[in-house]
């Protein structure tokens, strides 16, 4: 498991107490290295990843990175991060 794996983990763990299984879906195409502001995407992650914690009592979250083509130029490539859970909506609309 890599360092930020175990980062995301030990955080949903103790943020919320639960021991919701989280899993990792990299792609072999995911680059090591890709340029961006290193402190807004780890603070969109935590956003992302502290919701599906939140509304997620049973199931799973699964955390999956693809490259994509990019939007403008099919030369760029674009990260994709998806945070998938089994919450349900009705947990959502509650709050």
């Amino acid at each position: 498991m890599s360092y930020i794996q175990v980062q995301i983990v030990t955080l949903l763990r103790s943020g919320y107490g639960k021991q919701v299984p989280v899993s990792f879906e990299i792609d072999q195409n995911v680059s090591d290295r890709i340029i961006t502001d290193e402190e807004w995407l780890w603070q969109m992650i935590l956003n992302l990843l502290t919701n599906a914690c939140k509304y997620t009592d049973r199931g799973e979250i699964r955390v999956v990175l693809s490259r994509q083509s990019g939007v403008d130029s099919p030369e760029s490539k674009m990260l994709l991060i998806e945070v998938i859970d089994t919450g349900t909506p009705q947990q959502r609309n509650d709050c």
